[in-house]
């Protein structure tokens, strides 16, 4: 089981990298003077870096000792609370490159550029630094590298309930009590924290000698090994070989899920901020209202699935099922969209409202609509990689691709939502795109994985069934004045 220190320290990592993200965006509104430009910039640098510090990560882990990985991810740690201290006087240092290119072109096409690239390469390394932590901490937390997904998952999981509280702390307390400044400030305190906690675990669980574990040796416990050498070499390399062809195909199966579940879960995001700031009300609200909603179901989804993970044995079957009933609330949810539920006016706040002037009725809207969606997608996640498992191969690198894929493709369902969907098609469909990923990568999980003819019926059946209610609310979206 994952050590408790660990967890703490990753959770306090989360809390960390969201208070940054928010001080940034803060940062970056006085420098670039508009708040979509901000928010665009940092939340590129941010998930880029992520996803190219979890791919750069895993390859350097994946050769090193868990305990020279635990010491890497601290300095990793101190890197990002170094520069987050150092990304306003980095600014401030390119204003002269902001009057030139004002100068140059006015307030043209230029600046905007030049700002933005700049802001842009400012905050690439923190992200960097924070996505590399992700492989290092599964190097440590990863024991089995046949079964990774439930140390995978149950990490995952600490570090969203962080970020979770980090982002409402910051948005809500921190920034407007204290300023910008403590507020990063903070965040640094929790870094040093993560810091010292995993410096703990290194002095309390990881010896010297174990420095020198198998990061070359191949990772087959006692009994096959014993098993194997009583082979014939002939049918022992074919054997080779076709575990090899099995974790090749799991392995590209996994990277398929995750990117649907990644573009799924960011274009839900978006949508239902949208959505909700019609029921909420200032778009502030809605979007603290959904982000809430959707971190604490990540969080708890990925607890839920890390167990699922440890104690299944077909974790395939597991995550076609929990996409499918994932794609299923997603359906109600979309056909409650325009519905009675939703004509409660921002307005009729009445005496049930929380201190940020939001009325309860709609907070309960909000995680009705979408906390059901979060959960089942944070319980994708760690059965996701649970079918990347390798005999022979320390999971590192393989779990930092797959965190890449994820976060790239949630990136693009982002950008899709925000930017085509929802002007182009409204709101409903918008919603539906997102669901058809899900039944998309239950149908994967269908005919792709290696089944049992039992376990395959088992999943068609239901997926054929939730393809008809899918078409039924696409009737009922073209019968229908789309929302937007």
């Amino acid at each position: 089981m994952t050590e408790r220190w660990l967890l703490l320290a990753y959770s306090c990592s989360g809390f960390a990298g969201l208070v940054y993200e928010i001080a940034w965006t803060r940062l970056l509104t006085l420098h670039l003077g508009h708040t979509t430009a901000a928010v665009s910039t940092v939340t590129a640098a941010f998930m880029g870096g992520l996803g190219l510090g979890a791919a750069l990560g895993g390859r350097i882990a994946s050769a090193l000792s868990r305990r020279q990985a635990l010491w890497t991810y601290a300095l990793l740690e101190l890197v990002v609370a170094v520069a987050a201290l150092s990304i306003a006087g980095g600014l401030t240092l390119l204003t002269p490159l902001f009057a030139w290119a004002y100068g140059e072109d006015g307030a043209g096409l230029l600046f905007s550029t030049v700002r933005i690239a700049s802001s842009f390469g400012v905050l690439l390394v923190p992200g960097v630094a924070l996505g590399a932590t992700f492989p290092m901490a599964m190097r440590v937390a990863v024991t089995s590298p046949m079964r990774p997904g439930g140390a995978a998952g149950r990490l995952y999981g600490a570090n969203t309930a962080g970020a979770a509280i980090g982002s409402l702390a910051a948005g809500f307390v921190l920034i407007p009590i204290i300023g910008l400044t403590s507020t990063t400030l903070t965040g640094m305190a929790a870094s040093a924290v993560s810091i010292a906690l995993a410096l703990s675990f290194v002095r309390r669980h990881l010896t010297v000698a174990e420095s020198e574990d198998a990061t070359t040796k191949t990772r087959l416990n006692p009994k096959d090994a014993r098993h194997n050498r009583s082979r014939p070499k002939a049918g022992l390399a074919a054997a080779h070989v076709d575990g090899w062809d099995t974790e090749r195909h799991q392995y590209g199966l996994a990277a398929a899920v995750l990117a649907l579940t990644g573009f799924a879960t960011f274009a839900h995001e978006v949508v239902w901020t949208r959505v909700l700031a019609l029921v909420v009300g200032p778009s502030l609200y809605a979007f603290a209202a959904t982000l809430t909603s959707f971190i604490t179901g990540l969080a708890l989804g990925s607890f839920a699935g890390a167990s699922l993970a440890e104690r299944g044995r077909r974790p395939a079957v597991a995550l076609a099922f929990t996409l499918i009933a994932t794609a299923i609330a997603g359906c109600v949810s979309v056909a409650l969209v325009g519905g009675s539920l939703l004509e409660i006016g921002p307005g009729t706040l009445g005496r049930s409202a929380t201190p940020a002037g939001i009325a309860l009725p709609h907070l309960a809207i909000a995680f009705g609509l979408t906390f059901p969606i979060a959960l089942g997608l944070g319980v994708a996640f760690p059965l996701s990689l649970e079918l990347a498992g390798s005999r022979d191969a320390i999971p590192a690198q393989r779990l930092g691709v797959l965190y890449a894929v994820n976060t790239a493709a949630a990136v693009v369902g982002a950008l899709v939502a925000g930017f085509i969907a929802i002007s182009a098609v409204g709101l409903r469909t918008s919603l539906l795109v997102a669901t058809t990923s899900l039944l998309l990568g239950a149908a994967v999980l269908a005919v792709r994985g290696r089944l049992s003819s039992r376990d395959r019926v088992a999943v068609l059946l239901p997926l054929a069934a939730t393809r008809r209610r899918y078409r039924a609310c696409l009737r009922e979206r073209s019968s229908s004045t789309p929302t937007r």
